[in-house]
């Protein structure tokens, strides 16, 4: 390598002599570039692949789309269970063609959707989880659940938390709204149609998306998603319980803790040394519910599944980080013991304000209820007795 200075080499050369400064050199579309400094690299951009609308933005197809599912993973990691997935923006894609939405899902073996007004759409990746989805009117959240379509077939885990909400709803009083719905719509098919127990389903997994949905009134609305579905539908206990596990589980990728661990048993039994824990783990699903959870103390404390194991709460709830949510939850359960306190705690009261006054207790009727209680008596004041001296004055 010739370390002679770079004048000198221009010299040698032929160059015409000039201060490296002024001389500027062709790269690619800049003709100001000081060949004196180094090449200054841009600075990469994080990308947005939503605008300030929500709505997904176009981008190159590839690109684009692996930075979209990198990111619906983040929010929704079970999703990763569906294994390959082929997401394929198209503007063309649209209500008026379809006749039905803006968004689709096909499964790994779909070839091409046919809509009932004749419209037809290829697999965009055949083999593959695939969606069709017009970027200008749906969101990211609009593809995460239309994604939820193939979970059933891949994830064994959502399948059974699926399974379970779907009965405690058919259990329900809200079933007759799935009923009424396929008759109507059977009668509109003229039963020209893939069935009951295909409409059930698809009923069942719009009901979950609909749960699931996050949004303004107005995007419930663009959505077609009912905005008060969850205040209806999860006022039922066994829907509530039932969906929120499988919530959970979308959006953490996780199996609940506690629950069927140790031969059926609730609970984790290393959570005995936290205050209010020393049983966990002791008692079946059956001998709940657990009123722990409500007064800090771990999952599978403080059974409360019968009326003897909530006087139990009851006298164990100061172990809890807080005693007066163990004590609340008993009560919700069990109203009858809130009402026997409160009726021994009055006579307890009156037995003990007699016995202030250095009489003995008042007499009452023991059938009588608090309110009818004697109370009309005054309180004395005791007279300080002089001291004894052992001298005489």
């Amino acid at each position: 390598m010739d370390r002679r200075s770079t004048k000198s080499l221009w010299r040698d050369y032929g160059v015409p002599m000039q201060d490296p400064k002024a001389f500027s050199l062709q790269y690619g579309k800049d003709t100001t570039h000081d060949p004196s400094k180094p090449i200054k690299k841009k600075p990469t951009k994080k990308v947005d692949y939503t605008d300030h609308t929500g709505l997904l933005k176009i981008q190159k197809p590839k690109k684009a789309q692996e930075g979209l599912k990198a990111s619906l993973y983040n929010k929704y990691p079970a999703l990763k269970s569906m294994g390959e997935v082929t997401l394929k923006p198209d503007t063309a894609f649209t209500r008026d063609k379809t006749g039905a939405g803006s968004i689709e899902y096909f499964s790994p073996t779909q070839d091409t959707i046919t809509y009932d007004n004749g419209y037809k759409y290829p697999h965009p990746g055949l083999g593959t989880h695939g969606i069709v989805y017009n970027p200008q009117s749906n969101t990211e959240q609009d593809v995460a659940l239309d994604m939820l379509h193939g979970m059933s077939a891949a994830d064994k885990t959502y399948a059974k938390r699926r399974n379970s909400f779907g009965e405690s709803f058919m259990d329900s009083k809200f079933s007759s709204d799935l009923n009424r719905e396929w008759e109507r719509y059977n009668e509109e098919t003229e039963g020209k149609n893939d069935g009951y127990e295909q409409f059930k389903k698809n009923y069942l997994d719009g009901t979950v998306r609909n749960l699931m949905f996050e949004g303004t009134p107005e995007d419930f609305k663009k959505s077609n998603y009912w905005e008060d579905a969850r205040k209806v539908y999860l006022s039922d206990p066994k829907i509530n319980k039932n969906f929120s596990r499988l919530q959970s589980y979308i959006t953490t990728g996780k199996k609940m803790k506690g629950l069927f661990k140790n031969g059926g048993k609730v609970g984790d039994p290393k959570n005995r040394k936290k205050p209010g824990g020393s049983n966990v783990g002791k008692y079946s699903k059956a001998e709940g519910p657990f009123a722990g959870p409500s007064g800090g103390a771990p999952s599978g404390s403080y059974p409360i599944g019968s009326k003897s194991r909530g006087k139990s709460a009851l006298k164990l709830a100061h172990n809890a980080p807080n005693p007066g949510g163990i004590k609340a939850a008993v009560y919700r359960k069990y109203p009858e013991l809130k009402t026997k306190k409160a009726a021994y705690g009055a006579k307890l009261g009156l037995l003990g304000m007699g016995q202030m006054q250095g009489k003995a207790p008042i007499p009452t009727d023991r059938n009588a209820p608090p309110d009818k209680v004697h109370t009309n008596f005054k309180i004395t004041k005791r007279k300080r007795k002089e001291p004894k001296t052992a001298f005489a004055h």
